[in-house]
């Protein structure tokens, strides 16, 4: 667009292209164009004293303006606050065509997160250059005390180069991502790597302690909290035995369990079938595996009583798959009506949820009975009170299930142990008896071979065993 004014003074003025303004502010001089299909001037500073130099610069930023305009790209920039919330909006979609599950998405939030704490959520992202994040492993790890491990590092990169890329295309960035440093390779035969899989030693002290845990009369136990205990024993019990992902077991239904029994060396035992289903699939694959401990499911179906086929395995109530920190977040003015009725629905805020995202949910007749025959004896003090409390009366925090399990790890004198290890327990248990990697892949439901393999543990005992045979 032709500049309106055509006089200027030359000392402190200077037509660039009959388009852009050269002008001196002080002592330095300064760049200025009129961009029509923003309708603003894109202004910055040349940083110059000198005029000649200045005009140089002037119509470099005129070309390269010219140039961006031309391939359809703005000269003003979002911040990079926005340009997450536009990257997780798009990757929503792909969680409502099925495309990743929830729990992913939630998982790229937290990682981008991590990001704007490090990169500032007010950066402009057309000021970002590929060197800009080297020093972002330093930065996690001193903000985290070391606390956090370096595989979810480079996870963390990996979806911030994701993000990038995504806003690169869409013409929101110079740059289509960072250039981090490279990592030092992680020993994934020390000891720390390790200890997320248990023994069988460390299995058998777990497996009393879990006993203990759910003893009735011992621990004073009244029968909502008795079944709330069983359901997260068997839960370690069947992981360590079948391998599935937290996600998947989650899921499970009745349905999608057929019990077996097969003879071997004179023994009945019960197998048990289960079918992955490909919506809970975090690969989206649908898969069927064989584990033992059948008698597990049994023992919880007596426990449970379910009366459909569909029913959840692990919920109280078979219906209601609450996460268990929506499980903790519920007060008893969510669950009791103005009418000290049950709600057929209740609506959870932001922040009861773990995606901070509010939603409703519906509980069945079943679960509706259920939770009027908990009420009638556990009487609230007040309607915002916790709707299940321990017996001390307070309520289960967010990581309620990660807690116990830890805590049940713990009891058995294990360090390191993980929510995760009953899941490499189970196929490091296969892998010993000579269970092919490929066999073991199917089981895992890995995409790579390679993941497999890192979850298996080769154990002191059988290098001895294989020394043995030479």
């Amino acid at each position: 667009m032709a500049l309106k004014k055509q006089n200027f003074n030359d000392e402190e003025e200077v037509a660039i292209f009959d388009e852009a303004v050269v002008y001196k502010r002080g002592e330095y001089w300064h760049f200025r164009l009129w961009l029509n299909d923003e309708r603003k001037y894109a202004r910055k500073s040349l940083r110059t004293r000198s005029r000649t130099t200045a005009i140089e610069k002037a119509k470099e930023a005129y070309v390269e303006i010219y140039a961006n305009s031309k391939n359809g790209k703005k000269y003003f920039s979002i911040t990079t606050k926005v340009g997450v919330e536009k990257y997780l909006t798009q990757r929503q979609k792909d969680v409502d065509a099925g495309l990743i599950v929830s729990g992913r998405h939630t998982t790229i939030k937290t990682h981008l997160q991590h990001w704007l704490n490090f990169i500032g959520k007010d950066t402009k992202l057309k000021e970002l250059h590929r060197n800009d994040c080297e020093d972002y492993f330093y930065e996690r790890m001193k903000d985290s005390q070391n606390n956090v491990k370096q595989v979810t590092i480079q996870n963390e990169q990996s979806t911030i180069n994701a993000c990038v890329k995504y806003l690169f295309k869409n013409n929101e960035t110079h740059i289509d991502g960072f250039e981090f440093k490279k990592l030092p390779k992680v020993d994934r035969n020390n000891e720390a790597i390790r200890r997320a899989t248990l023994s069988s030693e460390e299995y058998e002290r777990v497996f009393k302690v879990m006993r203990s845990y759910c003893a009735k009369r011992k621990n004073k136990l009244d029968d909502a909290e008795r079944i709330i205990r069983q359901i997260v024993r068997h839960y370690i019990l069947i992981a360590a035995n079948s391998g599935l992902r937290v996600g998947e077991q989650r899921q499970l239904c009745w349905d999608d369990i057929i019990l077996e029994q097969r003879e071997s060396n004179g023994q009945t035992k019960t197998l048990a079938k289960i079918t992955i289903r490909a919506v809970t699939s975090k690969v989206r694959t649908s898969r069927i595996i064989y584990c033992r401990g059948g008698e597990y499911f049994r023992r919880l179906a007596r426990l449970l009583k379910p009366k459909n086929d569909n029913d959840l395995i692990f919920s109280v109530d078979g219906k209601t798959m609450l996460r268990i920190g929506e499980v903790a977040a519920l007060r008893y003015c969510d669950v009791v009506g103005e009418d000290d009725e049950i709600r057929a629905e209740t609506t959870l805020s932001a922040a009861q949820t773990k995606g901070n995202k509010a939603r409703t949910i519906w509980f069945a007749e079943k679960a509706r009975v259920e939770l009027a025959a908990y009420i009638a004896t556990h009487k609230p003090k007040t309607p915002t009170q916790p709707l299940f409390y321990t017996q001390r009366s307070d309520g289960f925090t967010a990581n309620t299930l990660t807690h116990i399990v830890n805590g049940i790890y713990k009891n058995a004198g294990i360090s390191g142990a993980t929510s995760h290890s009953g899941r490499r327990t189970g196929l490091t248990n296969l892998s010993e008896r000579g269970v092919g990697v490929r066999t073991l892949m199917a089981i895992a439901g890995h995409a790579n071979m390679s993941t497999t393999q890192r979850y298996i543990d080769m154990r002191p005992s059988v290098i001895r065993a294989a020394v043995e045979l030479v």
